[in-house]
C-alpha cells in the first residue's frame, strides 16, 4: 500500500513563513476574498455519523418496541396478538438493521471515493481508508500529529 503524497509534506507549524509585502489599506477594502474550503470533508464525516446513530437509534429502538408491545399486549390481555406482531416487527426490525449496517460499509471515502472500509472486518476498528489511506474524521489533506504523553 502506498502513502498519499501529502503525508510526506511539513507541518503547518514546521513551514518558513516569509512577510508578505504590505498592501495599502484602500486596496484591501476594494478585493474580494475568495471563499477557501479548509475542511472539505466535514459534510461526508457528518454523514457517517448520521449512519452510526441510525444504526445506534434501530438498535435501541427495537428493543424499546419489543418491550413496549409486550407489556401494553399483556395489559390489555391480548397475549395472542403477540404470536403474530412480533415475528412482523423482528422482519422489520431485522431489514432496517441491516440497510443500516450496509450503507456503513458502503460508506464511500471522501478523498478517493471507494468504499471505505474493508467489507469483512469490523468498521469500528478500522482508522484509515483502505484504498487511499486517509485516517477517519480527518477534516483535510494534512497530516494530524499524534500526541506523545510521557
Amino acid at each position: 500500500m502506498t502513502r498519499h503524497p501529502s503525508w510526506d509534506q511539513p507541518l503547518a507549524d514546521e513551514i518558513q513563513v516569509t512577510a508578505a509585502p504590505a498592501t495599502p489599506v484602500a486596496d484591501l477594502a476594494r478585493t474580494e476574498a475568495a471563499p477557501v474550503d479548509d475542511r472539505p470533508y466535514e459534510g461526508a464525516w457528518a454523514e457517517y455519523r448520521a449512519i452510526l446513530r441510525r444504526i445506534w437509534i434501530t438498535t435501541a429502538g427495537g428493543w424499546l418496541t419489543i418491550a413496549a408491545l409486550a407489556w401494553l399486549l399483556q395489559q390489555v390481555g391480548a397475549e395472542g396478538v403477540l404470536s403474530i406482531l412480533f415475528p412482523i416487527w423482528g422482519m422489520v426490525w431485522f431489514f432496517t438493521s441491516a440497510y443500516s449496517v450496509v450503507t456503513l460499509i458502503a460508506f464511500a471515502c471522501p478523498r478517493c471515493g471507494n468504499t471505505f472500509f474493508t467489507p469483512f472486518s469490523n468498521p469500528g476498528f478500522q482508522y484509515k481508508c483502505r484504498s487511499c489511506g486517509l485516517r477517519k474524521f480527518a477534516v483535510n489533506d494534512r497530516p494530524t500529529r499524534y500526541i506523545k504523553y510521557q
